[in-house]
């Protein structure tokens, strides 16, 4: 999303659903709910939107790591079940 702003961003919470981490800029509005790590969790990555680098650099990362991979799924899956 490189737009003023996403409202949301639905198809973030349609990935967590099939424990799937996600990559997303910080124009999409569910990254602060659903996409930031807690005590649950990191479910995916963030970055500024714009910045190609620093999105290849979250893909690159993530391709490099299954075990990563599989675990901020599983993040992502436990922490979308929170919303409707």
């Amino acid at each position: 999303s490189e737009g003023p702003s996403e409202t949301w961003g639905l198809i973030i919470n349609e990935a967590q659903n099939l424990a799937k981490p996600v990559v997303v800029s910080d124009h999409v509005g569910c990254w602060k709910d659903l996409v930031v790590a807690s005590d649950d969790g990191e479910p995916g990555l963030v970055f500024p939107a714009g910045d190609e680098a620093r999105l290849a650099e979250a893909l690159r990362s993530l391709l490099a790591d299954p075990a990563r991979r599989h675990a901020m799924g599983q993040a992502g899956a436990r922490r979308v079940t929170r919303y409707t």
